[in-house]
């Protein structure tokens, strides 16, 4: 069987400046810049377009078709998903279960493997943020940001959502709030500010870290409450389309114009 031969033409598409027979330079994917000398008394010519003849004979000995490699369009590569096979349970009890403890309401839907993922970064990061802090960086005050954004607890808002680890805070805060003393020997009520005066000068930046650890396990918590409440994400497709996709994607891709010869 003959080898089919590839043409390069110059730039100006007038005359063959360089024809390969090797097989290696078949089938090319994508464009190719190639720089050669040429017989136009240039000393370097830039190849920008490949012109791929491929024999019929060779096509019916299995040569891949021009273009049958390439990575097909992100549309392409949809498929239709089954519906959830996990039972959610009930989505609601396990939303307020993965607020009071991360990973909890996975656990109730039975749906170990995430439990497990989000009770041990969470819980960590919050554990570690809450240390860096001495345990003095996670508390409430009952303020309007408007009127006195200097005390307002912003990194509180994230702290919440780790749920019982960080409630204590708002139980010491709304006591205070109502002239009450605070319980459980002052854990996590509002520090004297002596005392918060001086964590700056003795752990530095240790306290920025500490505040944006446990604030972000909130917020990480968040995306964890919403997956017990919906579930998996799941492609809703009609069966005629996801049959339709699959055999676009099995299919080889037939020659583009500009590469018929």
């Amino acid at each position: 069987m003959a080898i089919p031969s590839v043409s390069v033409r110059d730039n100006d598409g007038l005359k063959p400046v360089f024809e390969a027979t090797r097989p290696e330079v078949l089938n090319p994917v994508g464009l190719h810049r190639q720089t050669f000398e040429g017989s136009c008394g240039r000393s370097e010519r830039v190849a920008e377009s490949v012109t791929a003849v491929i024999g019929s004979e060779a096509g019916r000995r299995g040569v891949v078709p021009l273009g049958a490699g390439r990575p097909k369009p992100f549309g392409d590569e949809v498929r239709a998903m089954p519906e959830s096979p996990v039972p959610l349970r009930n989505p609601r009890v396990a939303a307020l279960l993965a607020w009071m403890i991360p990973g909890a309401g996975h656990f109730y839907q039975r749906r170990f493997g995430k439990g497990v993922l989000y009770a041990v970064c969470i819980l960590s990061l919050y554990f570690i943020g809450f240390a860096l802090g001495e345990g003095k960086i996670v508390y409430w005050r009952w303020v309007n940001p408007l009127n006195n954004p200097e005390k307002f607890c912003l990194y509180y808002l994230g702290q919440f959502f780790v749920g019982l680890p960080a409630l204590p805070a708002l139980i010491q805060g709304t006591l205070k709030h109502f002239g009450h003393d605070p319980v459980l020997w002052k854990f996590m009520a509002e520090p004297d500010p002596n005392v918060l005066n001086g964590l700056h000068p003795r752990l530095g930046k240790l306290v920025e870290i500490g505040s944006m650890y446990t604030a972000v396990a909130g917020l990480l918590n968040v995306l964890a409450i919403y997956d017990a409440y919906e579930g998996p994400a799941y492609l809703d497709a009609d069966p005629a389309d996801a049959s339709s996709l699959a055999r676009d994607a099995s299919a080889p891709q037939a020659l583009t114009p500009e590469a018929q010869p």
